[in-house]
């Protein structure tokens, strides 16, 4: 008689975790997770809108672009000026740090600038943007500078040493020269983040 009564519970407990399953997938289908029905946000949009919409606000936004294209004309000018003094074309220079002029600092100062167009030069996100600009700047001339110093003084260093006929003394690669920026790198580079912003702010909007 046990055995009939447990076996009775248990069939109980599955019928209703059943119908849970079945009540559970039909709540499913009508918010679209199964069938062709979209889902839909609270606001009834459809994500991927949503995501279309991000993405139109980023290529809207002119602050943003302003600092992007800042930074491109400063790799491509570095690239080409490397090329002139070296006589070679090395196209990693086009994502590479260091030299003349300093991408950090166009970029930076490009959004700064043009925090301060859009925005008024009195307003707190112009103040915020100029702070920021002002430390990726003393950075590049300070910590960065004389880690390059180093890198270069270190890979002389080992190249010496393995010229006297010691073994190789690390397999890791090569040390980076190219990290922070000389004074006059800095002020180019923040020259032409203003002359871009403005340019961008006059001509393109």
């Amino acid at each position: 008689g046990g055995d009939v009564k447990a076996h009775g519970a248990l069939h109980a407990v599955e019928v209703v975790i059943e119908r849970r399953k079945r009540s559970r997938r039909k709540d499913l289908k009508k918010a679209g997770v199964f069938g062709r029905k979209r889902i839909r946000s609270k606001d009834g949009e459809i994500p991927w809108r949503q995501n279309m919409k991000v993405l139109q606000e980023l290529l809207h936004n002119d602050i943003l672009l302003a600092g992007i294209l800042s930074w491109f004309v400063a790799q491509v000018i570095k690239t080409i000026l490397y090329a002139v003094i070296n006589k070679e074309l090395d196209m990693t220079r086009l994502m590479g740090d260091g030299g003349m002029p300093s991408a950090h600092s166009a970029t930076v100062t490009a959004v700064a600038a043009m925090t301060g167009l859009l925005c008024g030069f009195g307003s707190p996100l112009f103040a915020l943007a100029c702070i920021l600009a002002i430390i990726v700047m003393h950075d590049a001339m300070g910590v960065r500078l004389e880690t390059g110093k180093q890198a270069k003084l270190l890979n002389e260093m080992v190249t010496l040493l393995e010229a006297l006929g010691q073994p190789k003394l690390s397999m890791e690669k090569k040390l980076k020269e190219f990290v922070g920026h000389t004074p006059s790198q800095v002020m180019a580079g923040m020259l032409l983040g203003i002359v871009v912003a403005v340019v961008y702010f006059y001509v393109v909007l």
